[in-house]
C-alpha cells in the first residue's frame, strides 16, 4: 500500500502534472508513436521494454512478457495479434548462488488478445522480422546497426529462418549487411538482398538452405547496395536498383542468370503493376516516367515538368508526385498510358489516396501566409481539380472512413490541436469533433473504428467511433508499470 501512495499523488493532480502544480519531465513513460493495432485492441510501447494491452472496450493492463523486454513490434499478417523481439536477461551463478556474470537470450515472440502464444529462440542482434505468405515461416535479419551492449560472437552474414509451428530456429547464410527480404506468391522461396549479392532460399527444404546466389558484382573493391526491389506478377525475375547509377538487374529465379538494363538513372521509387504486366520508375533528378515490360525488358519514356519521388498506385492508376520538393502531380492510366498533370498551390510533405481511389489527400508545407495546408486532388474525371485548406497548425494524422451510404470522409489530427477534422471528400460537407487532448497520430482498428494517441505523458488513447462520434478513453496505463523493475531471471526461470 505504502508504495502506491506516489500514484495517487500523481492521477489526483490530472495525468501530467505533479503535486507541486509543475509537469512531468522526466523520460517519457510511453511512445504514443509506437502503437499498432491489431483486432480491435492495442499494444502500446511503455518505458523500459514493457507492453500495455488496451482492449476492445478501452481496458487496458500490462502484456506479461514473462521477464522480457519487447523490441520491434509488427502485426502480424492476419491481424489476429501481433509479433516483438523479447530480450531477458539471465543470471549465471558463481557457484556460491551469487551471480557472477549476465546473459541475454533473445525469442520472437507472438501476442494475441494480450497473451503470449509463442516464442521462436533468434540471434540477439537481430532486429526486423518478415513472414512468408502461408503464416507458417518469417525471416529476422539485421536491418540496422548492431545493438549496444555485449552480444558475443555473432555471424553478420547470416539470418533466421524462424518455423512459427515447430519453435524451431534455422540461421542461413546469405550475405553481408542484408537489406530486404521479398517471398515468392507460394512461400517457397525468400530474396534477400545484401551488400553486392542477392540470396535465394529455399524455405521447404529441411533445413532451409540457400539454393541460388547472384553475384551483383566480380569485382570485390566495388560494393554495389541494393536501393529497390521487387517481384514480377508471375514470381520469376526479381527486378533489382542499385546505388551504382541506371543499373538495373533482372534476376530469373526459375533459370538462374542475370541480366542488367541500364535506366536513365538510379531510381527515387519502382512500381510493378500486375494488371500491365510492367514496372513505372522515376528519379530524383530527371523529369520523366519510365515503363518497362516484362516481355522484353523493354523501356519507353514519358516527359514531365519535374522530378518525381514518390509512386502510389490503385488498380486503375498510379500517381506520381515530389515529397517536400515540387508541386506537381501526374497520374498515369495503366491501361491506356495516358498521363494527366495537376498543380498543388504548396509542396506536399506527405500524401495519400482513398480508399476509393477517387481522391489525393495531401499535407503541404507552410506558404507566404505561414500556414500549413492541406490538398484535396479530385481524380474523379479526365480533368480533375485541387481543393486547397488551410490548416491551424501542420497535420500530424491522417485516416479515412466510408459511411453506410458509401461517402469516404478524411479524418485529419493537426499538430497541438484539441480536435479532429471530418470531411467528406466528394461534397466538402465537414464538422469538427473535440479530443480530450492534443493528438500525436490516428490509426484504424480494423473494426469500424480508429485510435488516437495523444501527447500526454501518462498515456492517453481514444477509441473513436466515427459512425456516432463516440470516444472510449484509455488512461494512465503508463504509470502501472512505473514501478516494476525488471530483475535479471535465474537459468530455471527460462520459459
Amino acid at each position: 500500500m505504502i508504495r502506491l501512495l506516489p500514484l495517487l499523488a500523481l492521477a489526483g493532480c490530472g495525468w501530467s502534472g505533479m503535486p507541486d502544480g509543475s509537469d512531468w519531465d522526466t523520460e517519457p513513460l510511453w511512445s504514443p508513436t509506437g502503437v499498432v493495432a491489431a483486432s480491435g485492441t492495442l499494444y502500446v510501447p511503455l518505458a523500459d521494454g514493457a507492453l500495455a494491452y488496451v482492449d476492445t472496450d478501452g481496458a487496458d493492463s500490462i502484456v506479461d512478457l514473462q521477464g522480457g523486454q519487447r523490441r520491434n513490434l509488427m502485426v502480424l499478417p492476419d491481424e489476429t495479434g501481433i509479433a516483438t523481439f523479447l530480450d531477458r536477461e539471465y543470471c549465471v551463478p558463481d557457484g556460491r548462488d551469487e551471480c557472477a556474470d549476465l546473459r541475454t537470450d533473445s525469442t520472437v515472440a507472438l501476442i494475441q488478445d494480450g497473451e503470449l502464444q509463442l516464442e521462436v529462440p533468434v540471434g540477439k542482434h537481430l532486429d526486423t522480422l518478415a513472414f512468408a505468405p502461408g503464416e507458417t515461416r518469417a525471416v529476422a535479419w539485421l536491418a540496422g546497426p548492431p545493438p549496444e551492449g555485449p552480444l558475443g560472437v555473432v555471424n553478420l552474414n547470416e539470418i533466421d529462418i524462424l518455423d512459427l509451428v515447430d519453435g524451431t530456429r534455422t540461421p542461413v547464410r546469405v550475405g553481408f549487411a542484408a537489406d530486404r527480404i521479398l517471398f515468392t506468391e507460394d512461400g517457397v522461396s525468400a530474396v534477400v538482398l545484401s551488400q553486392s549479392q542477392v540470396a535465394v532460399v529455399d524455405l521447404t527444404a529441411s533445413p532451409p538452405r540457400t539454393s541460388t546466389t547472384f553475384p551483383l558484382t566480380l569485382d570485390p573493391d566495388v560494393v554495389v547496395t541494393p536501393v529497390g526491389v521487387d517481384l514480377t506478377p508471375d514470381g520469376r525475375f526479381a527486378l533489382i536498383s542499385t546505388n551504382s547509377g541506371g543499373d538495373l538487374y533482372i534476376l530469373d529465379l526459375l533459370d538462374p542468370s542475370v541480366n542488367l538494363v541500364s535506366l536513365p538513372g538510379t531510381p527515387s521509387a519502382m512500381h510493378v503493376e500486375p494488371s500491365t504486366d510492367e514496372t513505372l520508375f522515376v528519379f530524383p533528378s530527371r523529369s520523366e516516367l519510365t515503363v518497362m515490360d516484362h516481355d522484353r525488358f523493354e523501356l519507353r519514356t514519358i516527359d514531365l515538368d519535374e522530378p518525381m519521388s514518390r509512386i502510389l498506385s490503385t488498380d486503375r492508376y498510379a500517381l506520381l508526385y515530389a515529397e517536400n520538393r515540387g508541386r506537381d502531380v501526374y497520374r498515369y492510366e495503366y491501361a491506356t498510358g495516358e498521363l494527366t498533370e495537376y498543380r498543388l498551390q504548396a509542396i506536399p510533405n506527405e500524401m495519400a489516396l482513398s480508399p476509393d481511389g477517387a481522391f489525393g489527400v495531401a499535407f503541404t508545407a507552410p506558404t507566404s501566409t505561414n500556414r500549413a495546408g492541406m490538398e484535396l486532388i479530385d481524380l474523379r474525371g479526365v480533368r480533375g481539380e485541387t481543393i486547397p485548406y488551410a490548416l491551424d497548425a501542420p497535420g500530424v494524422g491522417l485516416s479515412f472512413t466510408t459511411g453506410d451510404d458509401g461517402s469516404v470522409w478524411a479524418l485529419v489530427l493537426q499538430d497541438g490541436i484539441d480536435s479532429l477534422w471530418r470531411g467528406e471528400l466528394a461534397t466538402g460537407i465537414a464538422d469538427v469533433v473535440p479530443l480530450i487532448d492534443a493528438p500525436v497520430g490516428i490509426g484504424d482498428l480494423g473494426d469500424g473504428r480508429f485510435f488516437i494517441a495523444h501527447d500526454n505523458a501518462m498515456g492517453l488513447v481514444s477509441l473513436y467511433d466515427p459512425s456516432d462520434d463516440t470516444f472510449l478513453e484509455a488512461s494512465g496505463f503508463a504509470l502501472q508499470n512505473i514501478l516494476n523493475e525488471t530483475e535479471p531471471l535465474t537459468l530455471e526461470e527460462s520459459p
